[in-house]
């Protein structure tokens, strides 16, 4: 290497220092020049997104001034003082998408070691704007710089997750905290939406709340459909309507309203059937451009969808090529098994492994498949399935069913609260999503108890 190096120019040497020395001071140019130019992005939306605070801020119901619990609640860890949850569905008619806008604030007292704990460090999304006090005993506030946070590569408490966004999360500390110190904290954020958003929350929550408001401003062709349950208080709409995406407010944009007060904490036995024991809410917003659930309007507000529209709806719109290769691939195989003869109710069992081997092993499992539980989308395993039957005309029909865990199908709000499935007379049995974990003649655990409807498959898949 010695005699390599003697050899060469040395004005070569130099030069190739000096291009090295001018790229890394390029890239570090480009990279402070991108640094600077996301800086003054974020900037410019915090700007919109504080002025959008104040403008929701004017109109609340509920205060955030309050700064001791109840005696009744001395004994709780925390205590949230008030907490209130604003969300528009906005639709944009100078873009190709519609979004949801929200503002969601909190003050919650922290009244042992166990809640300075929890509350050391502080999660929030990397799309939001945000802003923390912290209020000491004797009254003073402090902002909390939020520049230094840091990217999570851990799990994200509970408490932290959110229904609304999908952006990466950011964690930073709050040192000096103290038992009796207040964490008062706004969130102002925006994501496109052009499908569904739909959750289910429990008003009462693992610590006491003294004061709560839930308020969601509906734009015109947006639909919404949502319902109070197990004494909750109900949505009452304000006939002076929402906040449009400009900010202004209309009549056209229909507002809806919870308050809810002295909520004390959740029954710690009851957890498992909380959406049938607790005070709670259950809603979907869905964007214009998804007909799904209504069948001419373009717009709609009520207390439930309609269940056999949507599941009727929802076998038209299933894609036809993907099912294709599916229903195909069965056929091959049930062909292949087909040189032992068998009888109609062995064939009709035969199909099912057929479908759940193919979902588990094959590269036609896509993501797209899958739900949250790890099983088979259960309206798209009932159309495979009852489209192979037909092919070799074994009758069937679909199941649509409601876990108990969410209610009664008379209460259903959104698609998530439907499970398909399929029945065969042949066999006498209905069939169920297809996992890793259970066998058809296991039953499914998540409808024990449930109601369900039956509806021929010739009517769901007519056009």
């Amino acid at each position: 290497m010695s005699s390599l190096s003697s050899n060469l120019n040395p004005s070569h040497s130099i030069l190739n220092k000096l291009i090295i020395l001018l790229l890394s001071f390029s890239f570090f140019l480009g990279t402070a020049n991108a640094q600077r130019g996301k800086d003054a992005a974020q900037k410019k939306l915090d700007k919109a997104n504080l002025k959008y605070y104040k403008l929701i801020f004017e109109d609340s119901k509920i205060d955030f001034k309050a700064t001791q619990a109840p005696a009744k609640w001395s004994g709780e860890s925390k205590v949230m003082l008030a907490q209130k949850s604003h969300l528009s569905f906005f639709r944009n008619t100078k873009a190709d998408n519609n979004s949801i806008k929200g503002v969601i604030r909190k003050r919650i007292l922290l009244q042992d070691k166990n809640a300075v704990e929890d509350f050391s460090e502080f999660y929030f999304q990397e799309s939001e704007t945000v802003k923390i006090n912290l209020i000491k005993k004797s009254g003073e506030e402090i902002p909390v710089d939020i520049s230094n946070a840091i990217e999570v590569e851990t799990e994200v408490p509970d408490y932290y997750s959110s229904n609304y966004q999908s952006s990466s999360y950011r964690k930073l500390a709050i040192p000096n905290l103290e038992v009796g110190d207040i964490i008062d904290y706004f969130v102002v954020f925006t994501e496109n939406r052009n499908t569904t958003i739909s959750f289910f929350s429990t008003l009462s929550e693992s610590y006491p709340i003294l004061a709560q408001e839930i308020i969601f401003d509906i734009d015109k062709l947006w639909s919404f459909y949502f319902n109070s349950y197990n004494d909750a208080p109900q949505f009452k709409q304000d006939p002076s309507g929402g906040f449009d995406i400009r900010g202004r407010k209309r009549k056209i944009v229909k507002r809806f309203r919870l308050v809810d007060n002295d909520r004390a904490t959740r029954d710690p036995e009851r957890w498992q059937f909380s959406y049938r024991t607790e005070p709670m809410f259950k809603v979907m917003a869905v964007s214009p451009s998804n007909l799904l659930f209504r069948s001419s309007k373009r717009d709609e507000i009520d207390s439930k969808i309609n269940v056999l529209l949507t599941a009727r709806n929802t076998f038209k719109q299933l894609p036809d090529f993907y099912l294709t290769q599916y229903v195909k691939e069965v056929k091959s195989r049930v062909k292949k098994a087909s040189k032992t003869k068998v009888t109609k109710s062995k064939m009709v069992n035969n199909i099912y492994y057929f479908i759940r081997n193919i979902f588990l092993n094959t590269p036609l499992s896509q993501s797209s498949d899958w739900n949250q539980d790890m099983e088979m989308r259960s309206d798209f395993f009932a159309k495979v399935y009852a489209e192979v039957l037909k092919e070799y005309d074994i009758p069937s029909s679909i199941v649509v069913a409601g876990p108990p865990a969410y209610g009664t199908l008379k209460d259903v709000v959104s698609e998530k609260e439907i499970v398909y499935g399929v029945y065969v007379p042949t066999t006498k049995r209905s069939y169920w999503p297809v996992n890793s974990y259970n066998k058809h003649e296991d039953g499914y655990l998540p409808l024990n108890g449930a109601e369900a409807y039956q509806i021929t498959y010739k009517s769901v898949t007519k056009k």
